[in-house]
C-alpha cells in the first residue's frame, strides 16, 4: 500500500486599517502526489480587503515541516 503523510497549514491574517481582509473560502484542502515536482503550485489562496486602496500582501514563514 502507498505510504501518506498529511500537514496542517494554518494563515493568520494581519490587518493594518479598519477591515479585515476576507478570504474566498475559510477552508481549503488539496492533495499532490509524491511524484509532482515542488515547484508546481498546489494551493491558490484568494483574499480581498473592504478599505478603500489596500493593497493585499501575501508571506510565508517557515520553519515548514
Amino acid at each position: 500500500p502507498p505510504e501518506t503523510a498529511s500537514a496542517t497549514v494554518e494563515i493568520h491574517v494581519t490587518d493594518e486599517n479598519d477591515e479585515d481582509p476576507k478570504f474566498t473560502k475559510r477552508n481549503l484542502v488539496t492533495e499532490m502526489s509524491e511524484s509532482e515536482m515542488p515547484e508546481f503550485s498546489v494551493l491558490k489562496l484568494t483574499a480581498w480587503d473592504p478599505d478603500e486602496e489596500s493593497d493585499l500582501e501575501y508571506d510565508i514563514s517557515c520553519p515548514c515541516r
